[in-house]
């Protein structure tokens, strides 16, 4: 009698397991995606989605691209970065090769890492080298905003030193600092996008 119950739970445990990413974590993801430009368009394997910033929720998928476009600047395409969702795991183990299959195929196998991305626009006429140093100030905001903004309200620090340095322009240290303090950015978009503009 105890065997028959703990194989019908057993039983049950693995049929309500089945395609377990399905059903736990669905097969679309929010994703974020913002832009240097503001209200560019935002394309998900072709197909317009909105403009930037966006934030929405995407079909998951393994060949995944995001196009962002605006009038005046170059196209810019990425493939998604992708990582196989842990659920996915749980399945060879409860439902076998068929709920596995089912979870890869739907999508829901996958999960969008990252989910949020920002997209540095370039026009035709800016030189690469100008590109690139306005990309690495912006990556270097981004990454290290939380140091920063701890810096800010300090006055100073290694962050804002480097910050300062990769910005490489005619603006004094203090002045520098001092616009960014009184600004008071509150998202790394908005602090990336002060730094650029100086």
């Amino acid at each position: 009698m105890i065997r028959s119950h703990a194989l019908f739970f057993f039983t049950l445990l693995l049929t309500l397991c089945a395609s377990c990413a399905t059903i736990f974590s669905g097969t679309t993801q929010t994703v974020s995606i913002d832009s240097s430009v503001q209200g560019a368009t935002v394309k998900v394997n072709g197909i317009a989605v909105g403009t930037t910033p966006f934030t929405g929720s995407i079909k998951k998928g393994k060949d995944t691209v995001i196009t962002v476009e605006s009038p005046g600047y170059s196209t810019y395409q990425q493939a998604m970065g992708t990582s196989i969702n842990p659920l996915v795991i749980g399945n060879l183990f409860t439902g076998g090769t068929t709920s596995t299959t089912i979870d890869l195929l739907n999508g829901a196998g996958w999960e969008y890492s990252p989910n949020t991305y920002y997209i540095n626009l370039r026009k035709p006429t800016e030189t690469a080298a100008a590109f690139y140093r306005d990309s690495s100030e912006k990556a270097f905001a981004m990454h290290h905003f939380g140091d920063l903004q701890i810096e800010l309200e300090a006055g100073d620090g290694e962050h804002l030193r480097a910050l300062h340095s990769i910005q490489a322009t005619n603006v004094s240290y203090g002045d520098f600092v001092g616009h960014l303090h009184n600004a008071q950015p509150e998202s790394a978009v908005e602090l990336a996008s002060l730094v650029s503009a100086m």
